[in-house]
């Protein structure tokens, strides 16, 4: 295998798209430069090569990374919390569904903050912000592994892959976590509600649609519970 259906190939693997590859050639020919770059090479560089030349070429691909990966996570994550947002949730449901083996694994959970307008007009929309922060944190603790998403307001939604034993008993030490948690400044104690879908869905939408409907359950029956397909318990 050459090096042009090298890097052609390594690009077509999921996740190596931020790879950076930079081409050396023992000539100077543009139309080596040109055929390697568009088989999926950063840059370009014929011998004899200069250092000076070399380190710039490498730091300038490596600053033109970061400035993409600035532009991804401007896209992508939500701006408060640093969890991703709900176009990036959207983004992955097709590939999330499409396989129909993994898509009948997929855990979603909507996980609300309870009583949290209460905060924003007892002590000011700092310190709403501040727990969304402190309790984005948390989230990303317990579900490292998994997609955490601000859905809107004090509502994040979990998709999950994990084994369902796994998953739900990272998801009760979260929601015991929170329980005992004192947030912000403001000695604050807020409990949550979820809502949780394990059945197989056609859709994200689908199964969001049910994992909604059981937050809203858990809402309505005094809140500080989880609703999964057939329980409700209060953690105490």
């Amino acid at each position: 295998m050459d090096g042009y259906k090298l890097v052609k190939t390594i690009r077509q693997e999921r996740g190596m798209q931020d790879v950076i590859f930079i081409g050396l050639s023992a000539t100077k020919d543009s139309v080596l430069t040109s055929k390697f770059i568009k088989s999926g090479a950063n840059d370009f560089l014929g011998k004899p090569l200069h250092h000076e030349e070399f380190f710039s070429r490498i730091m300038h691909n490596l600053d033109s990374q970061d400035m993409i990966q600035t532009i991804k996570d401007s896209a992508n994550l939500d701006a408060l919390t640093k969890v991703y947002n709900r176009r990036y949730l959207h983004k992955r449901a097709d590939e999330l569904y499409a396989d129909k083996k993994r898509s009948s694994n997929i855990i979603v959970s909507m996980i609300d903050a309870d009583n949290f307008k209460q905060v924003n007009d007892t002590y000011g929309h700092k310190a709403g912000d501040d727990f969304l922060q402190e309790f984005a944190s948390l989230l990303k603790k317990y579900f490292s592994n998994d997609l955490v998403v601000r859905y809107g307001g004090e509502e994040f939604t979990i998709v999950s892959t994990q084994p369902s034993e796994k998953y739900y008993s990272a998801l009760y030490e979260f929601m015991n976590t929170v329980r005992q948690t004192v947030f912000t400044p403001h000695k604050l104690n807020i409990t949550c509600s979820i809502g949780v879908s394990s059945e197989t869905h056609p859709s994200l939408e689908a199964q969001l649609e049910t994992a909604d409907a059981r937050l809203y359950t858990a809402k309505n029956t005094g809140k500080n519970r989880i609703i999964t397909q057939d329980i409700s318990q209060k953690v105490s």
